[in-house]
């Protein structure tokens, strides 16, 4: 699928509906579904040549549109460093700030694994 992003300025969401802006920077992973409906449902009322099949979804042998908008939101009241993250800031929209000092490979995380000794050949399955 296509996809685009629509950045929202928070400020702006703010002075909108407070409540609103509130809920959703209070429980961003709830109310994500529905900001990615409201940005599709805005592009479309304005454009609606993008809506592929006429009924807000695209037609499956059209693969030239977008068929997923997501919400980009920035300009947050408050700016936290890295250090200052804590499992209280789980699943609240949170901007942060930082330097990036080092990097490494993504390396895989094996969750289930199946070993067989190199001796015997037993082997030892979910691991």
């Amino acid at each position: 699928p296509f996809v685009s992003t629509i950045a929202v300025n928070f400020e702006h969401l703010s002075e909108f509906d407070q409540d609103l802006a509130d809920a959703v920077e209070g429980e961003a992973v709830r109310f994500e579904p529905y900001l990615r409906r409201a940005a599709r449902e805005f592009v479309l009322a304005r454009h609606p040549e993008l809506d592929s099949d006429g009924n807000g979804g695209p037609s499956s042998d059209d693969r030239s549109g977008v068929t997923t908008y997501f919400v980009a939101i920035h300009n947050m009241r408050e700016v936290l460093p890295v250090r200052s993250l804590r499992t209280g800031t789980i699943g609240r929209l949170s901007s942060i700030s930082g330097t990036v000092t080092r990097t490494s490979d993504v390396r895989p995380e094996l969750l289930v694994g199946s070993f067989r000794c190199g001796k015997c050949g037993l082997v030892a399955p979910d691991v």
